[in-house]
């Protein structure tokens, strides 16, 4: 007797730039899921895709897209999130939105209340957070490390790529340590302060942000794109020890106050991509919860919004959460 068909979810994808070809190519790869039609508004574009996607349907607007899937990739540029987000929560389909989630607190205060009438699931495209580091870390073994006095040190540095120079660097960069310390504390700041330098465009280029919190915790987040070489690494330092996580190398060190050398654990790299939009297919299949959800992305965009604001006024910014 053959075996009965997996369940899958008809994905439509809107936006097929640098980012929007790779989600098209995890969206036909994984078991759970079919890609079944792209939006694109260029048409000589539009041609070019009919060619490289046989078997996908190639529409000019979202409205003719949305009765060909049941979920749809937002990888557009930020502006077009929310009125897209709005068309597919109308019409009752999944949405996966790419960071961040809207372009302002006012625009996401808008679509939780749309998120109220339709039950859909909407998944924030956080990537960073999928690195198996955070789940060894976590470890029963170690949340010493994470007990009592904590310092959180995140560099992610690199040189300039010419790329996402419409935004700053705390929307294009720096956003990714925002949710990785909400995913390792689940702790709310208190105060924030930040300095910054506009080296190659009007945007910020380099910035740097100290986030104070009523508890233990002081993390200072250091973003740039105009950097001699690439570091993105994560310390967690406290009373027990320190924790080093090197993100290139994929290299763990642990060092406890009692130790002559510090434990070292490789892991192996994931595809971030791949495996966030395998969870969303699964939540929406299994009617689970997704792995980043509406509130984790509008925690970002106040967070965002306070960097900014610390940046532009060049003062102390207090957060009532």
């Amino acid at each position: 007797m053959a075996d009965e068909a997996k369940p899958i979810v008809e994905v439509g994808l809107l936006g097929h730039g640098h980012l929007g070809k790779f989600h098209a190519q995890k969206a036909r790869h994984l078991r759970n899921s079919k890609l079944t039609v792209i939006v694109e508004p260029e048409a000589t574009i539009r041609q070019r895709l009919k060619t490289e996607y046989p078997d996908v349907e190639i529409c000019q607007e979202l409205s003719q897209a949305l009765p060909l899937a049941q979920a749809f990739l937002i990888v557009t540029p930020t502006s077009m999130h929310f009125p897209m987000t709005v068309e597919c929560l109308k019409a009752q389909k999944h949405v996966f939105i790419e960071k961040p989630m809207v372009a302002n607190l006012m625009e996401a205060k808008l679509l939780k209340d749309l998120l109220q009438k339709y039950p859909v699931k909407l998944q924030v495209g956080h990537s960073e957070r999928f690195h198996a580091a955070w789940e060894i870390i976590k470890r029963e073994q170690y949340q010493a490390f994470f007990q009592g006095n904590v310092s959180v040190r995140i560099n992610r540095l690199a040189p300039f790529k010419g790329r996402a120079v419409d935004v700053d660097v705390i929307t294009d960069l720096m956003i990714h340590d925002i949710d990785i310390v909400r995913l390792l504390f689940a702790k709310n700041p208190s105060r924030i302060t930040a300095f910054g330098h506009k080296m190659r465009t009007a945007n910020w280029d380099h910035v740097t942000t100290s986030m104070s919190y009523t508890e233990d915790l002081n993390v200072i987040m250091t973003a740039g794109r105009n950097y001699p070489r690439e570091e993105r690494s994560v310390e967690i330092i406290s009373d027990y020890g320190t924790i080093l996580v090197d993100l290139f190398a994929c290299q763990i060190f642990i060092y406890s106050g009692v130790s002559e050398t510090p434990e070292i654990i490789s892991y192996e790299k994931r595809d971030h991509l791949l495996l966030e939009q395998e969870l969303f297919y699964n939540a929406i299949l299994k009617n689970q919860e997704v792995p980043v959800n509406f509130d984790d992305g509008i925690y970002a965009l106040k967070v965002m919004d306070a960097i900014s604001r610390s940046l532009e006024n060049k003062e102390v910014v207090d957060l009532a959460w």
